[in-house]
């Protein structure tokens, strides 16, 4: 009696803060306001918001657990190996800070890793089966807003803030980056966002939220065209052709598709005839009166876009109540064996044919085009010149380097977040290159065979996981799962070539979806809650706890130390070198290991004069990364300025062979 007192008082508080349509409301709101949020402050690249989101998360999973309100559902097995091979792999970036040339680095990407473990547990804690609409809808909402905000900000761009990116890289001003400051990388958020806004344009329950999806589609378009991202419209091209292969209903989806890709013609013409606006001549009159006139034209196309949605809806309800049309489908349906026969005759007369006219020559200079190593000014031709351009920027020479990485140290790696020193020294062309631009040739070079198999794990889970459940029979939501897979090969295709595994916005994005591609069924969840023992939820709730508290820890030193470095360097710049020395030195305080802070005290120290100290500060920063060329010259100069000429040669030869195709030292 005692015994049933007690789990009724333990289920009690869950069950009161259990709202009717709670799951569905914190999936949706969890869908929504993450990837927003992170969006709209700069894809949160900056690392010590990314950070202080992590933190959130991992909060809100901790109170959750304990209070016990979550997890919402059992997480299937799936989920579980995904979640499993993210904290195998933030773990294992941790370890590798041990051989690492720059710890302080691989702990910022350990932070990085436990705020994205973050974001996947929180989601698999909170969505059951029945709130993965809720959670897709909430996705899709969040990038729609990003889209519509991003061809604002270029129509009307005083009413959004200064673009940080042309600021520094003037050659870039024409490619629409906002809110993610990054051009490629909006284009990938968008590519993923547009199957699912596919999915709901063409199966939503109410008209009028599919005329609403289907009027977004013209505006996705258009946005990737103003990034003038040629890997946009590679990540795309595969999302919708995933989608169509996928996807149950592929005719409603084929038509969606054509009303949103010829509305988006039209919108994008329309642009290509405001040069102003097309190549971001954004300061003027013109520019001003060209901006006006497309909001109105966008308005104009994507209510079309809305109403020939809102037919095709009409019609396709008229024709499943049908007969004749019911009895058609059936008929079609037993053809299947032909429809794949028409099929494999279709690909064989088309390689045929692209064998005849020549392809695998064109595909050979494509390659050799791709491999040439333009970067820099050279490499914007313009705006459209780049949308035809087949040089890869560097990409092939940026890959082979990490190859090269990955044969000097092929189990572990050379650390975390160390690629750009190894590509200064190493490197065959110069460029000033912070990430390899593929996220798969990056972790094979930084963590080695072991982090590479457990990023593989993790997005092979994601994955796999979505499409068995495509493939199970009389399995409901089938659409739903093809838009995620969808959405899913997008990211795949964007990480292959490009950066966007550290703007948290667009792998929060992926995690989001696996959590829902994997999602445990209802009919399974219910049999298995119903007979777990009240003390395995007990230890599961324990788990989560200490997980979270785990994952915290990880973020917590590094946050703490950058949130001093931050505030050393705002203090300094103000002048107050008595208190930016303070906050240095407690920036080293929380990790001594990392080169960052000691290098701010012996800028700090320089600028104050006592240049004895800040060389000491500075052999310090050396020491701490010693393959970081930047150390290396602050040292030479602070040497020189206390008069030891020696020690400063030494130390401008040590910059100089850790870069040695940087001018700055050619010129010497």
């Amino acid at each position: 009696m005692e015994l049933q007192l007690t789990h009724a008082r333990r289920s009690a508080l869950p069950a009161t803060l259990r709202l009717r349509g709670g799951p569905t409301l914190a999936a949706g709101t969890l869908g929504f306001v993450l990837p927003l949020y992170l969006a709209l402050r700069g894809g949160g690249y900056e690392e010590v918001l990314r950070d202080q989101v992590g933190i959130a998360l991992w909060w809100i999973v901790l109170v959750g657990a304990l209070v016990g309100v979550l997890p919402a559902a059992r997480p299937s097995r799936t989920q579980l190996i995904a979640l499993g091979a993210l904290v195998a792999f933030a773990a294992f970036t941790g370890l590798g800070a041990l051989w690492s040339k720059d710890s302080g680095r691989t702990i910022s990407e350990l932070s990085r890793l436990s705020c994205y473990a973050a974001a996947l547990a929180l989601a698999v804690m909170t969505v059951r089966v029945g709130a993965r609409r809720a959670l897709l809808a909430g996705l899709a909402g969040a990038i729609g807003v990003v889209t519509v905000l991003a061809l604002l900000s270029r129509f009307h761009p005083a009413w959004f803030p200064a673009n940080e990116t042309a600021a520094f890289l003037a050659g870039a001003r024409s490619r629409l980056n906002y809110p993610l400051n990054y051009w490629n990388g909006l284009a990938a958020l968008v590519a993923m966002g547009i199957p699912l806004m596919t999915h709901f344009a063409a199966s939503a329950r109410r008209i009028a939220l599919r005329m609403l999806c289907a009027a977004m589609l013209p505006v996705m378009a258009a946005t990737i065209y103003m990034t003038f991202s040629r890997g946009g419209w590679i990540e795309t091209a595969c999302a919708v052709l995933a989608l169509l292969a996928l996807s149950p209903g592929r005719l409603p989806r084929i038509a969606t598709l054509a009303v949103g890709a010829g509305a988006g013609a039209l919108l994008i013409a329309a642009i290509h005839q405001r040069p102003a606006i097309d190549h971001g001549v954004l300061n003027t009159a013109a520019a001003h009166h060209a901006g006006n006139e497309l909001i109105v034209f966008t308005l104009v196309v994507c209510a079309g876009a809305a109403l020939l949605q809102a037919a095709l809806a009409l019609l396709e309800a008229s024709i499943a109540t049908s007969g004749a049309s019911r009895r058609t489908l059936s008929s079609l349906a037993r053809g299947r064996l032909a429809r794949a026969g028409l099929t494999a005759l279709v690909v064989a007369v088309a390689a045929g044919v692209f064998v005849a006219a020549g392809g695998p020559h064109a595909v050979s200079h494509a390659w050799q085009s791709f491999k040439s190593p333009t970067t820099g000014a050279s490499a914007w031709s313009g705006p459209e010149g780049h949308l035809l351009a087949l040089s890869g920027e560097g990409r092939y020479q940026m890959w082979s380097s990490s190859l090269d990485a990955f044969s000097t140290s092929p189990l572990g790696g050379i650390g975390a977040g160390t690629f750009q020193f190894w590509w200064a020294a190493h490197g065959s062309i110069f460029g000033y290159v912070i990430n390899a631009h593929s996220l798969y040739f990056e972790t094979l070079a930084e963590t080695g065979i072991v982090g590479a198999a457990l990023l593989v794990l993790l997005l092979g889970a994601g994955l796999i996981g979505t499409l068995r459940r495509l493939a199970r029979p009389r399995r409901r939501n089938r659409a739903q799962h093809g838009a995620i897979a969808a959405a899913i090969v997008a990211f795949l295709v964007a990480a292959a070539f490009d950066w966007v595994w550290q703007l948290p916005a667009i792998p929060v994005t992926l995690l989001l979806l696996i959590a829902a591609g994997t999602v445990r069924d209802r009919s399974r969840d219910a049999g298995e809650q119903a007979s777990t023992p009240a003390r395995a939820h007990i230890r599961t709730r324990i788990a989560w706890a200490a997980l979270a508290l785990l994952g915290a820890a990880a973020i917590v030193v590094p946050l703490a130390s950058s949130v001093s470095l931050r505030s050393s360097q705002a203090q300094a710049q103000q002048g107050r070198l008595g208190g930016s020395l303070a906050s240095a030195r407690t920036a080293a305080s929380w990790q001594p290991y990392a080169s960052g802070p000691a290098l701010q005290q012996a800028l700090v120290l320089e600028q104050s004069g006592n240049f004895t100290a800040a060389a000491k500060a500075a052999s310090k920063a050396t020491t701490n990364s010693s393959s970081d060329w930047r150390a290396w010259l602050v040292l030479s100069r602070i040497e020189a300025e206390r008069g030891n000429a020696k020690a400063a040669l030494a130390a401008w030869q040590k910059a100089r062979l850790l870069d040695p195709r940087d001018p700055l030292f050619k010129s010497r």
